[in-house]
């Protein structure tokens, strides 16, 4: 996987200091590219991210399992587990849940608007995400 060098660098040294890489009020990575959707859970304390991808221009063919990816650089921050999934389409978060609940339920859908399948994000302790409908 890719990323801007020189923020793993900075965020390597920090976490060399002491300092979280990520400050624990983040419960979610959101970002987009314009190749693909994913859910990603690391092993390191970073919370989870999804990339909302497959709404782009250049789709790329990306592995359907992401497990074990290593993030380039010295972050030293791999994949627990993720998924991606290629193709064009949206997805859209619905906040879930009151106190141990608490939560998003992300639906993917495809460019004809049809649902291509689930992800919820669990908000409550580390944080999770699960796409029991999407496995790799």
């Amino acid at each position: 996987m890719g990323g801007n060098l020189t923020l793993i660098e900075a965020s390597r040294l920090n976490a060399q200091k002491g300092a979280a890489l990520i400050p624990s009020s983040v419960e979610l990575m959101l970002s987009g590219h314009i190749h693909t959707f994913e859910a990603i859970n690391f092993n390191q304390r970073v919370p989870p991210q999804i990339v909302a991808g497959n709404g782009g221009d250049a789709l790329y063919e990306t592995p359907r399992n992401l497990r074990g990816t290593q993030f380039i650089g010295h972050s030293g921050v791999t994949v627990a587990d993720g998924l991606s999934v290629g193709g064009f389409g949206f997805l859209l978060m619905t906040k879930v849940g009151n106190g141990a609940a608490d939560g998003w339920i992300i639906d993917l859908y495809d460019p004809a608007g049809q649902p291509e399948g689930q992800c919820r994000l669990s908000t409550t302790g580390k944080g999770r995400l699960d796409c029991p409908s999407l496995k790799p």
